[in-house]
């Protein structure tokens, strides 16, 4: 089994120049730490970056960032990080803000020793920070902060991850250590820590029509291929991959290579290999069923390896079979097709689109979808503890709905792409075993504008994502989605399009109604799989239930009845007990 692979970086400005004992104490961890990685000081700052080279340390403005390349949407190039750091010297730092989704890095000023960092307008690009008494630091590894800086796991927080299935807000598993939001850059200097916000959104001057969304997407995603010429693009059964390809010129598709990941039967691969077939495009199949053939110890490892590589920030269960697929993937660049849900409203069902944000609506989203696909089984928690603390958690997160926007849908809107993008989309795109630029269309801040300004009406039921693929490609819209939907459906005879949705939407809503009865689903790939392997290999007598329970989360009867094998439980609940177990050896 490959080991973790290296992208971290951390940045630190120590309080002093010497002789506070927390600092003192802090150096030493870091100095067990980072043995191997590269590192640059400076008076009270220092600047690591694990050897993967993504890092510019003896040129420029010195460099750490997480990712081999990041692209100027203006310029359409791709910023590798010794031209990043030259380019930051010449134009200063607030190039950071410009560059597109996902980004995070920090700096440091040559002169000064000041250290700079920033996240992408989506905060995409993962980025954490520490201010304490030893001083403060910015790392794109949550875990990496937690260990330096001796920080206790947080059962408040993690309550909230049993409860959603990942962090609220800027929330952590960790106390004291805070995901950087959206947008924002930080200063350290002198052992403080700055944030500053990003520059204000600009809303649009009213609605964009298809065709002018349709212009611009071609224009992001053709300046994208310019930046990286060879880029793979990422290639499901779905729609948001496919708008992607339709956005390509014609005489562009055939330099990039379609990649499909999944086993054989997959819909994705069937789909996927017909269209890559049917325009001339080079095309590859990255296949997951390989899991079986691991013994219990590389098992083992690799779950262990599936906590560590996403920053104890994302279900084990769900990762580990994408980790077995990443070192087969071999390109430089991918297209991505995350945030395509900007555009499809797939979270209006049910809800009261014109209304002004409220609690009852918060609370009735949480208990219809937040909390449905990726809860661990309550059963799992000390019951007094896990009341009070979901209680708070539910209130953290209906404070963060009701303050998005004024009007319901475009709260629902601006919270997908604010907050679960972030959890969602970044995770899994800037964690620690990639070795890629990902190019990104719908993170385009004007694009975003536009989807979001677009009324919900026309958005429901993806119309508005139908009708641009429509407007970009005819052809590809006539070629059935894995839901067995044909997107040309919904721009043909009004009576055609709502029979082709009413089929569509009563699919998925039975799903979820499954979901819920079951209360564990939401399966993703392989996940079954990984579940049932874990009993069979009988991983149940490796938990750490001594330290598991000194967390103070779990219910000494139900965690016993898992470390006893008389209960296996769902997806999700798995997902937590691995994850907290793995974390729980940081601290």
């Amino acid at each position: 089994m490959k080991s973790a692979g290296g992208n971290r970086f951390i940045g630190v400005s120590w309080a002093g120049n010497g002789g506070v004992p927390e600092s003192e104490r802090a150096k030493a961890r870091l100095e067990r730490l980072l043995s191997g990685w590269r590192r640059l000081a400076h008076a009270d700052s220092l600047l690591a970056c694990e050897p993967s080279g993504f890092c510019s340390l003896d040129r420029g403005a010195p460099l750490c960032m997480s990712m081999p390349g990041v692209v100027d949407p203006v310029k359409g190039l791709m910023l590798d990080p010794s031209a990043l750091s030259q380019r930051l010297v010449e134009t200063g730092s607030g190039l950071a803000r410009e560059l597109a989704a996902p980004f995070s890095g920090v700096w440091m000023e040559p002169a000064s020793g000041r250290l700079q960092s920033s996240t992408d307008a989506f905060g995409i690009g993962q980025l954490f920070y520490v201010q304490c008494e030893a001083g403060a630091a910015v790392s794109n590894s949550a875990v990496l902060l937690a260990r330096a800086f001796d920080r206790d796991l947080d059962a408040e927080t993690l309550t909230g991850f049993g409860v959603f299935g990942a962090f609220i807000g800027g929330e952590t598993a960790f106390d004291g250590v805070i995901k950087v939001p959206p947008g924002c850059s930080v200063e350290l200097e002198s052992g403080r820590l700055r944030l500053q916000p990003g520059p204000e959104r600009r809303s649009t001057d009213g609605e964009a029509s298809i065709d002018q969304m349709a212009d611009r997407l071609r224009e992001i995603v053709t300046k994208m291929s310019d930046a990286a010429p060879e880029a793979d693009l990422q290639l499901s059964g779905g729609l948001d991959s496919r708008l992607i390809l339709a956005a390509l010129p014609p005489d562009r598709r055939r330099r990039h290579r379609a990649v499909t990941i999944g086993g054989a039967g997959s819909p994705d691969v069937a789909i996927a290999s017909a269209i890559a077939e049917r325009l001339g495009m080079r095309s590859r199949v990255v296949d997951t069923d390989t899991v079986d053939d691991l013994d219990r110890e590389a098992f083992a490892a690799l779950l262990r390896q599936a906590v560590e590589s996403f920053d104890g920030a994302a279900n084990p269960v769900d990762k580990a079979t994408l980790l077995l697929a990443e070192p087969r993937l071999d390109g430089d660049a991918w297209f991505n097709g995350q945030n395509g849900e900007s555009l499809r409203g797939f979270y209006y069902p049910g809800q009261r689109l014109d209304a002004r944000p409220s609690e009852s609506l918060a609370r009735a989203l949480i208990g219809w979808r937040l909390a449905t696909n990726d809860v661990a089984n309550p059963r799992l928690f000390d019951p007094e503890a896990y009341r009070e603390r979901k209680a708070r958690a539910e209130a953290r997160m209906v404070e963060r709905l009701i303050g998005m926007a004024d009007v319901w849908s475009l709260a629902l809107d601006r919270f997908y792409v604010e907050e679960r993008m972030q959890r969602w989309a970044g995770n899994g795109i800037d964690h620690r075993l990639n070795r890629r630029a990902y190019l990104c269309p719908f993170f385009d801040p004007g694009f975003v504008r536009d989807a979001l300004a677009l009324p919900a009406a026309s958005k429901a039921g993806a119309q508005a994502a139908f009708r641009l693929l429509h407007r970009l490609d005819p052809d590809l819209a006539s070629i059935p989605l894995d839901s067995g939907l044909r997107p040309a459906a919904v721009i043909d005879t009004p009576l055609q399009a709502r029979l082709a949705r009413m089929g569509y939407f009563i699919k998925k809503a039975g799903r979820r109604v499954k979901r819920r009865l079951a209360k564990g689903g939401g399966a993703t790939l392989g996940s079954a799989s990984i579940v049932q392997l874990w009993h069979r290999h009988r991983l149940y007598e490796q938990l750490p239930t001594d330290r598991l329970l000194a967390t103070g989360l779990f219910a000494p009867e139900m965690l016993g009845q898992i470390a006893s094998g008389k209960w296996l439980p769902d997806r999700p609940t798995l997902g937590f007990v691995l994850m907290t177990a793995e974390l729980s050896r940081s601290v």
